[in-house]
C-alpha cells in the first residue's frame, strides 16, 4: 500500500516489539489450552494502545506486525494485530489469510482467538454488497460519474462481467481516454479490450508513446468498427510502423473525426519507406477535419513521401498547427490555398517570409502564431478583456519574430485597428530611423488591450515605445529585454502614459536609476492623483541601480491607490527594513489583495511577517525561498483569513491547511 491511513494504533515500532512479544505471551496461559474472553478483552485494549498515546499509521503497524511474525512465528501477537488492521483497511480476505497463517504455526493453546477472528473477517467478506452490480442503472450511472475523473478507467472491464457488463452502459466514463504505456504499465490486450467493450462510447482518445504494437492494437480496433464516433484523435510521441494501416484506419473514422494532433518521432524503417509519413494525404481522407496538428522530429520527410492532396480538395480546416523545420514552403503553400476557412494558423520553423503568403490564401484569419517558442498569448484572459466586436472581421492576435520589418508591413497595415493582442520578439539590429518608418506603417491599434515585447537589440526601444504610444486601450503590458539592453527612457514614459493600464510585468530588464525613476515616479505621481488605472505589477529578475533600489520602488507603489496585487521575484538590491516600510504604507490600503515576494535573500523576516499580517485588506501571501522566516513567525497569522504559500521556506515546518 502507498497510502497511509492515521489512526490510534497498537502497531508498534521495531523498537517496542521485543517488549510487545513478552505482553502477548503473557496475555494467553499455557495451561488449559484455550484462550478466555478476559484474553480478546485485552487484545482489544491493547491493539490500539501506543504506549505514549500517539497517532500511528497503519502501514507502519503492519510493516511491525509482520516484524514480530518473523521473529516469534509460533506465537500469534504478529497475526492477529496484522489481521486486525488488515481488517480495518477493508481488507477482508488479507486478514483471512493472515489468521490462517497463524492457526498453521501457533500452537492450539491459541487457536481458539485466531478462529474466531477467522471468522469474523470471513463474516464481514461475505456481507460486502457488489454495489455495481446490484444498484439500478441510475445510481451506476451515478458511481461512474464520480469514476469519469479518475485515472485509468481499464480496470473496471476487468473486476466481473457483471461490472463490465453494468459500466459498459455508461458512456460518460468511457467518453475520454488517456492511454500511456509507460506510466500506467498498459499491455495491448487491455487497448484490445477497451474497443471490443466500450470502443463506440470513446469521443476523444489520446495514445501518448504510441510505440508500434499500441499504435497497431489501435488501428486494429478502428478498422473492425469498435471507435466508429471519435472525433478528437491525438498520437503524441507517435512512431509511424504502418502508413498504410494508419490512413485506412483515419478513413475509417473520417466521417466523425475533427481534431487530430500527430507528434511524429520516428519512423520505423521495416514496414515503411524511409522516412516517409504522408500528412498531406492524411489531410485528403479526413475531410471533416476542422483541426489539424502536426509537428515533426523526424529528420526529413519532404518529397512524395508527404503524400498527395486530392485534386480539387477544399478542406474544412478551421485551425492549423504545423511546426517542422523540414517541410518545404510550396508544400505548405498548397495547404494554405486549400484552406480558405482557416482561422487560427501556427507555424513553427518558418520565417517571417511566409507572411505575404499566409495573407494571399487565408482570408478568415483571426489568429497568426509564426514562432511557439517566445511568450505565448494568454488566450483565455484575451476573451475576457477583449474589446472588438465580434462581428468584426480580422486578425485579433499575432505572435511572431520581427527578423525583417519588411515581411510585416502588410500584415499590420491591413489588420492594425482589429488587433487585440501582440507578443512580439524583436532581433534584429536595425537603425531607429528605419523602425520609425516601420511604425508609421500603419495607424493607432485602437484595439489592442494585451502587448507583450521582449528584444534583444537596444535599436529595438524605439518601435517598442511606439507600439505603446499606439495602444490607447491597452491593458496588460509584458516587457523583457537581454542584459545588453537599457529599459530606455523612452519606454518609460510611454508606459507611464498609458491611459487604461492595469497589469504591468517587467521581467528580466537592466535599467539606469534615471529611467527607473522617470517610470516609477511618474507611476506613483498618476497613483497619488487618483488618475492611474494600475491594478497588478510584476517585477522579476530586475538588477537596479545602487541609487534607485527595489526599496524605491516599493515605496513609489506605496502610492497607487488602485493596486490590488504586487509580486516582486528575484530583483536586488532589496533590504528588510524597504520591505516594512512598504507594508506599513499600505496596511490601510483601500484595494490591496495579495502580494508575493520570491528569492529575495534575507528581505524578509520574522519582524516582518507582523507588518504583512497588519495589511487589512490582503488575501494571499506567497513568500518563496526566504530562511530567515520561521514557524514561529508564521502563527501571527493564525486567526487571519489569508491565504498563505510557503516555498523553499526551509525554517517554517507549521502546517497549513
Amino acid at each position: 500500500m502507498t497510502n497511509k491511513n492515521p489512526i490510534s494504533s497498537a502497531a508498534c515500532t521495531s523498537q517496542t516489539c521485543d517488549a510487545k512479544d513478552d505482553q502477548w505471551r503473557s496475555t494467553f496461559p499455557n495451561s488449559d489450552g484455550e484462550s478466555q474472553d478476559s484474553d480478546i478483552d485485552v487484545f482489544e485494549d491493547a491493539k490500539f494502545a501506543n504506549a505514549a498515546g500517539e497517532t500511528v499509521c497503519v502501514d507502519d503497524g503492519i510493516s511491525a506486525a509482520k516484524q514480530m511474525i518473523q521473529r516469534s512465528p509460533s506465537f500469534p501477537a504478529g497475526y492477529l494485530q496484522a489481521g486486525k488492521l488488515y481488517s480495518l483497511l477493508g481488507y477482508q480476505r488479507q486478514a483471512m489469510d493472515v489468521y490462517k497463517q497463524g492457526l498453521d504455526n501457533t500452537d492450539r493453546q491459541h487457536h481458539h482467538i485466531l478462529r474466531q477472528q477467522y471468522n469474523s473477517a470471513k463474516a464481514k467478506d461475505e456481507l460486502r454488497i457488489d454495489i455495481p452490480g446490484l444498484a439500478p442503472y441510475d445510481i451506476t450511472a451515478s458511481i461512474a460519474e464520480y469514476l469519469a475523473n479518475k485515472e485509468p478507467n481499464l480496470e473496471l472491464l476487468d473486476v466481473s462481467k457483471t461490472w463490465r457488463s453494468k459500466f459498459a452502459q455508461c458512456p460518460s466514463i468511457w467518453s475520454t481516454i488517456f492511454v500511456n504505456p509507460y506510466n500506467e504499465k498498459r499491455n495491448v490486450d487491455e487497448l484490445t479490450r477497451l474497443g471490443h467493450y466500450v470502443g463506440s462510447h470513446v469521443l476523444d482518445f489520446t495514445l501518448y508513446g504510441g510505440t508500434p504494437p499500441y499504435s497497431k492494437a489501435l488501428f486494429a480496433g478502428i478498422l473492425d468498427g469498435h471507435f466508429g464516433n471519435l472525433v478528437h484523435l491525438s498520437l503524441m510521441y507517435y512512431i509511424a510502423y504502418n502508413n498504410s494501416k494508419l490512413m485506412a484506419a483515419l478513413e475509417q473514422i473520417s466521417g466523425t473525426l475533427t481534431t487530430l494532433h500527430i507528434i511524429l518521432t520516428g519512423i520505423s524503417t521495416t514496414t515503411n519507406d524511409d522516412h516517409a509519413f504522408p500528412y498531406k494525404s492524411i489531410l485528403s481522407t479526413c475531410q471533416n477535419l476542422e483541426c489539424f496538428k502536426f509537428s515533426n522530429h523526424v529528420a526529413d520527410i519532404s518529397g512524395a513521401a508527404t503524400g498527395l492532396l486530392r485534386p480539387g480538395y477544399t478542406s474544412k480546416l478551421k485551425e492549423l498547427h504545423i511546426k517542422s523545420q523540414r517541410i518545404k514552403l510550396a508544400d505548405l503553400e498548397e495547404i494554405l490555398r486549400a484552406s480558405p476557412k482557416l482561422r487560427h494558423l501556427e507555424l513553427d520553423g518558418f520565417t517571417s517570409a511566409v507572411v505575404d503568403m499566409i495573407l494571399s490564401h487565408c482570408k478568415s484569419l483571426e489568429i497568426i502564431c509564426l514562432d511557439n517558442e517566445i511568450n505565448y498569448i494568454d488566450y483565455y484572459w484575451l476573451d475576457k478583456h477583449r474589446s472588438l466586436n465580434p462581428l468584426q472581421t480580422g486578425v485579433r492576435a499575432i505572435t511572431a519574430t520581427v527578423d525583417n520589418t519588411a515581411n510585416f508591413t502588410r500584415l499590420f497595415a491591413e489588420n492594425y485597428s482589429t488587433v487585440e493582442a501582440l507578443s512580439l520578439l524583436f532581433n534584429n539590429a536595425l537603425l531607429p530611423d528605419q523602425w520609425i518608418s516601420f511604425m508609421r506603417g500603419f495607424g493607432n491599434l485602437s484595439n489592442l488591450v494585451l502587448l507583450i515585447i521582449d528584444y534583444t537589440d537596444a535599436t529595438a526601444s524605439t518601435a517598442v515605445a511606439a507600439l505603446i504610444q499606439k495602444s490607447h486601450a491597452l491593458r496588460r503590458l509584458e516587457i523583457s529585454c537581454s542584459a545588453a539592453c537599457d529599459f530606455g527612457s523612452s519606454i518609460a514614459s510611454a508606459i507611464v502614459d498609458a491611459p487604461c493600464l492595469q497589469e504591468l510585468d517587467i521581467i528580466s530588464a537592466e535599467a539606469t536609476e534615471l529611467n527607473l525613476r522617470t517610470l516609477f515616479q511618474g507611476l506613483a505621481a498618476k497613483g497619488s492623483a487618483s488618475q492611474s488605472s494600475l491594478q497588478t505589477v510584476t517585477l522579476a529578475s530586475i538588477d537596479c541601480d545602487t541609487r534607485f533600489t527595489v526599496d524605491n520602488i516599493l515605496d513609489c507603489l506605496s502610492y497607487i491607490a488602485s493596486l490590488r496585487k504586487v509580486e516582486i521575484d528575484q530583483c536586488q538590491p532589496v533590504t528588510e527594513s524597504g520591505i516594512n516600510r512598504f507594508c506599513e504604507k499600505i496596511r490601510l490600503h483601500p484595494c490591496i489583495e495579495a502580494i508575493a515576494l520570491k528569492d529575495l535573500g534575507k528581505s524578509v523576516t520574522d519582524d516582518s511577517l507582523k507588518y504583512l499580517a497588519a495589511i487589512k485588506g490582503l488575501q494571499t501571501l506567497n513568500l518563496a525561498s526566504f530562511s530567515s522566516i520561521t514557524t514561529q513567525g508564521i502563527r501571527v497569522f493564525d486567526d487571519l483569513p489569508v491565504r498563505l504559500s510557503l516555498s523553499g521556506c526551509r525554517g517554517v515546518t507549521y502546517a497549513f491547511a
